[in-house]
């Protein structure tokens, strides 16, 4: 299992990506969500964390299979 810490990096990097390379889909970066009915433990935020970095990988794989990229 990954650390918390090591799904921030991976998340930061995907979001430097998406800014750099994609910038249409900038627009699909949302705010992690928060539930306020559930307390704050390490297990949810790591479960948050992941699912929202699972989601920034998917949006870019999905995006690199469908999509053309023109290079300068």
């Amino acid at each position: 299992m990954k650390s918390i810490a090591t799904i921030n990096k991976s998340i930061n990097a995907l979001t430097a990506e998406i800014h750099a390379t994609y910038p249409e889909l900038i627009k699909y970066i949302t705010e992690i969500p928060v539930h306020h009915n559930v307390p704050d433990t390490d297990d949810i935020a790591y479960a948050q964390l992941a699912d929202y970095n699972n989601t920034l990988s998917t949006i870019i794989a999905d995006y690199k299979l469908n999509h053309t990229i023109i290079k300068p």
